[in-house]
């Protein structure tokens, strides 16, 4: 695995109905404010290369906000093995995916989807003993939410 990865991918193509564009500019039309339903969580700026991660409170709902390269997610902000906050998540790239690893008990997220790609590995002797009391529970999907960018660098997210 590759240090790298990021949490609700931009989906600009998609949103181009919605009047949302990326920084490449997918052919869609940018604006200045979040149509109902999305809420304005942060700007592309307060995700740099040395700390690609950045939590969010929402009130009802805390998430994170990840980076990798031009790419932007979002999920919820705590793992689902053990509610460990993933603010301070590892970045990794699995099989060319951009994934996140909870630092307690290891457990890796696709973070284009949430799905789980590795479930509380016994990789050390924390682990083995986290991994332990999981190895008969079914891995939980991470919640991943739609994101995309306003035309300043806005980051707005539909939860």
């Amino acid at each position: 695995r590759l240090l790298r990865a990021m949490a609700c991918r931009t989906r600009a193509a998609s949103m181009a109905s919605k009047g949302f564009g990326s920084k490449k500019n997918v052919g869609s039309k940018k604006v200045k404010q979040a149509p109902p339903g999305w809420t304005q969580v942060g700007r592309t700026s307060d995700l740099v290369e040395n700390k690609p991660i950045k939590a969010v409170d929402l009130g009802r709902n805390a998430v994170v906000l990840v980076r990798s390269g031009e790419e932007f997610f979002c999920t919820d902000a705590k793992s689902t093995a053990y509610q460990f906050p993933l603010v301070d998540a590892n970045l990794v790239e699995v099989e060319g995916k951009p994934a996140i690893e909870c630092p307690l008990d290891g457990t890796v997220y696709d973070l284009r989807t949430g799905k789980v790609l590795e479930w509380c590995p016994k990789n050390n002797v924390i682990r083995a003993f986290l991994g332990k009391l999981k190895e008969k529970e079914k891995p939980v999907k991470l919640q991943t939410y739609p994101l995309s960018l306003g035309e300043d660098g806005e980051i707005y997210v539909k939860l």
